[in-house]
């Protein structure tokens, strides 16, 4: 596991490597790290999903990205591919400590949002499955208390303030039911 510790100006996606960037340089891909994931997940090549079958459908699961963020702008991306027919659905998409628990929203050392939009909190549970097929998000750490946008199928709908995450390494963390996902580092993202 990997923490990014320098300002990079441009925005970019987490797993860039364009000529232009002023921070440093990874010697390994970003990328979905399975050994920080639930027991049911199998991920490849930017794909994820996990055990869906018999009583595996009414479980959560999650995996944690292998590299993380203290300073600068990132994005990330996320795709819904499939969706388990006539089954709980779920997807959130967020940013969390290394330590933190990999189910977005049940610690406050993590910060997360459904496909719907919505931040998902300890206090505010996420929701069904939205109508969504991309979620995008994008960390800025270059702004007072740092923030976490949301794109929706590549348009903004939200935004919130981290203060109580300032400093602290974030990792881009996936938590899903019920679909299979591809989790894209190297979109540009929004200007």
């Amino acid at each position: 596991v990997c923490t990014i510790n320098t300002p990079i100006q441009p925005l970019h996606a987490m797993g860039s490597s364009s000529r232009d960037e002023t921070g440093p340089r990874l010697s390994y891909e970003v990328g979905l790290n399975s050994l920080d994931a639930t027991l049911d997940v199998i991920a490849s090549s930017g794909r994820v999903s996990s055990l869906s079958q018999g009583l595996f459908r009414h479980l959560r699961s999650a995996i944690r990205a292998n590299t993380g963020a203290k300073a600068g702008r990132y994005y990330f991306e996320v795709q819904v591919l499939e969706r388990i027919p006539e089954a709980p659905a779920l997807l959130l998409a967020g940013f969390s400590t290394d330590r933190s628990s990999l189910f977005l929203g049940s610690q406050l050392t993590s910060v997360g949002f459904d496909s719907k939009g919505s931040s998902c909190s300890t206090m505010r549970p996420a929701g069904e499955l939205g109508e969504a097929k991309r979620v995008g998000l994008l960390l800025d750490q270059e702004v007072k208390d740092g923030s976490v946008s949301v794109f929706l199928d590549g348009e903004q709908v939200g935004s919130t303030a981290i203060p109580h995450l300032c400093g602290k390494a974030l990792f881009p963390t996936v938590t899903f039911q019920n679909v299979t996902l591809a989790v894209d580092f190297h979109t540009p993202g929004p200007e």
